[in-house]
């Protein structure tokens, strides 16, 4: 079974939030009582490239403006097929328009994948920036928000002249 979910959100990947994504992810891959590996990668806006197994190693990369981190991916998966069965997480932070993340669990025991996805799911949204004017930013309406306003302000614009100008036949009216 794979449960696959891919959201289109603003995000702010933070040590706090990960390590409790991590913290969930870890205790149910305990659940399975198989050793499990972890994976980490990092590519920087360059195209530069940085895997590890450490989690703290990915937190000591520098992310200042110079070398600013685009993705960021983690992946933990057992393979024993002998015993439980295989078992995989994926999730990638991924900061290229449309800013956004994807989230995937599988596993040969469905209640086991959706038990984790739905906790890592929670820890995920946590990520999410809920400000209006970040959620407006990545929107693709954006592009199209000056052509409205530009109509709007014409409409009114014109509405008032008309406005004006009937008022105006009005007066002229009443006073002859």
């Amino acid at each position: 079974m794979r449960i696959f979910k891919a959201y289109k959100s603003p995000f702010v990947v933070e040590t706090s939030k990960i390590n409790r994504l991590m913290s969930v992810v870890r205790e149910n891959f305990t659940r399975l009582k198989v050793p499990s590996e972890e994976h980490f990668e990092v590519v920087f806006a360059g195209g530069r490239h940085f895997a590890t197994n450490s989690l703290e190693e990915v937190f000591q990369l520098d992310n200042s403006k110079g070398t600013r981190i685009s993705e960021f991916s983690i992946r933990c998966f057992v393979d024993a097929k002998d015993r439980q069965g295989t078992a995989n997480f994926f999730a990638e932070f991924d900061s290229a328009p449309p800013t956004g993340v994807r989230l995937s669990v599988g596993s040969n025991d469905a209640k086991w994948a959706a038990d984790l996805f739905s906790s890592a799911e929670e820890q995920i949204e946590r990520t999410f920036q809920t400000s209006m004017v970040l959620r407006l930013k990545s929107s693709p309406f954006v592009a199209f928000a000056p052509i409205l306003v530009a109509l709007v302000l014409l409409s009114a614009g014109l509405a008032l002249t008309l406005g004006q100008v009937a008022i105006g036949e009005d007066l002229e009216r009443t006073m002859c």
